[in-house]
């Protein structure tokens, strides 16, 4: 049986909102951590070239299909150990931020999820 990574992430938020099945944003207050992150996705620019769009170019934005946020957590998942250790969050708060970004920006998540695993990675190798 094939996992399913959108159900995985609700199972994850609903584990640490303690809540019920409904959840929403507010649900997780965002700790200093989530702040680092966010402001590290909002600045993250070096990317290699058709990766992440050009933010000038002008484009519809939509939000990312449920596969391609699928395979931004798979992405996230994979790299939570450099999540946790660089800002100290798991990979189911990073994935809301990374889909909030990509909206935001009109880029695949999961293009966003690897460029930023990318650079998390350049990090750990220059430590």
């Amino acid at each position: 049986m094939e996992r399913d990574p959108i159900r995985e992430y609700h199972a994850a938020l609903r584990r640490r909102s303690g809540r019920g099945v409904r959840i929403r944003r507010a649900d997780v207050a965002p700790g200093e951590g989530q702040r680092q992150f966010a402001a590290r996705l909002a600045a993250m620019q070096a990317a290699p070239p058709g990766d992440l769009p050009d933010l000038a170019s002008t484009r519809r934005l939509i939000a990312p299909s449920p596969r391609d946020f699928g395979a931004a957590i798979r992405v996230l998942q994979r790299h939570n150990h450099l999540l946790q250790k660089r800002f100290g969050i798991a990979w189911d708060l990073a994935a809301g931020a990374i889909l909030a970004e990509a909206v935001r920006r009109g880029a695949s998540a999961a293009a966003l999820a690897r460029a930023l695993a990318s650079q998390l990675r350049r990090e750990g190798a220059g430590a």
